[in-house]
């Protein structure tokens, strides 16, 4: 029952058509911290920072946006 399964549920329940409630989630945030670190802390985690630090490592370019006033 993916996105719009569940939207369903939420609709009938909000509109009274139904006493529904959406099933348990297979994993928690706590879960996915733990995974998170996980692969932060490993190979995978090393070539991301590098990444990154690479990607990041120029200055970000001055954003041209209109203004509403002289500044």
């Amino acid at each position: 029952a993916g996105l719009l399964g569940e939207l369903e549920v939420l609709y009938r329940r909000e509109t009274g058509a139904a006493v529904a409630q959406l099933p348990a989630l297979p994993a928690t945030y706590g879960d996915f911290v733990a995974w998170q670190a996980a692969l932060l802390a490993g190979p995978r985690g090393e070539d991301l920072r590098r990444y990154w630090e690479r990607r990041l490592a120029a200055p970000l370019p001055q954003l041209e946006l209109p203004l509403d006033r002289p500044r």
